[in-house]
């Protein structure tokens, strides 16, 4: 179906919709018997929607939803949507406080990449593992030998 509302029409829509969805947040920052990281998902829509719109109404937002994500969950950063919210604020925003916590996450979740050399020897910093070059009945995993060609 064709979109028939104006442009305004529709952010007006849409910033309505994340300003309900940011008033019904605890003061701890997170949804009430959510599990904390669907409100790393309403980061995502808040910084999406000012690079869309050009604006940034969403970024004192989601610095103060940040500081309480880490206060509620010192493990928040290895959460993806976090991880992918940082990264893109900071390309929106260009704001250092963004830069830090996308670096912040992207080291924390470096540490779960599996590099050639990880898989070729077995071992990773956070885990050790036995990985099998190939299935039961001598067929190789085509991604696999792509990995360790590179």
């Amino acid at each position: 179906p064709s979109i028939t509302s104006s442009k305004d029409v529709c952010i007006t829509i849409a910033s309505a919709a994340l300003d309900k969805a940011i008033s019904m947040l605890q003061s701890s920052g997170q949804f009430n018997g959510a599990f904390h990281s669907v409100y790393s998902i309403t980061f995502v829509y808040q910084l999406e929607f000012d690079r869309l719109t050009k604006q940034m109404k969403y970024k004192q937002t989601l610095k103060q939803g940040i500081a309480l994500a880490e206060s509620v969950n010192s493990e928040f950063s290895s959460a993806l949507n976090y991880e992918y919210a940082a990264a893109r604020a900071y390309t929106v925003y260009r704001d250092s406080d963004f830069l830090a916590l996308a670096v912040t996450s992207w080291t924390t979740a470096r540490r779960y990449t599996i590099s050639k050399d990880q898989a070729a020897s077995g071992t990773m910093d956070v885990k050790q593992f036995n990985l099998l070059l190939s299935r039961q009945g001598g067929k190789s995993y085509p991604w696999l030998s792509r990995l360790t060609s590179v």
